[in-house]
């Protein structure tokens, strides 16, 4: 899913997580990829940049728990590719993709 938490219109980018959350649930697919990348990325101290991500897959975990969907966070770019960015609740890992990833 591509996104952008640190949107101008983060209810949108929210809303969209939800969307595609559902999506996932109808199609029976049991997890959805969540690109990390944010404007101002390189400009912001670790902490906020986790704060951003945290409270959005928050209120998406929170509002779609009966779809038992997974969210996993790509590690690709500047921000995916920190090793001390991601992390978190349960339903929510990380995708090392094998060809990025030494």
């Amino acid at each position: 899913m591509g996104n952008n938490f640190n949107a101008e219109d983060r209810q949108f980018e929210i809303d969209w997580g939800l969307r595609t959350v559902r999506a996932a649930a109808a199609l029976d697919a049991p997890v959805v990829r969540i690109d990390s990348a944010m404007t101002g990325e390189r400009h912001l101290p670790l902490e906020e940049r986790q704060r951003l991500v945290a409270e959005a897959l928050k209120e998406i975990l929170a509002e779609t728990e009966s779809t038992e969907i997974d969210l996993g966070i790509e590690n690709h770019g500047n921000q995916g590719n920190d090793p001390d960015f991601s992390g978190g609740p349960a339903r929510a890992g990380r995708f090392v993709p094998t060809g990025s990833h030494p």
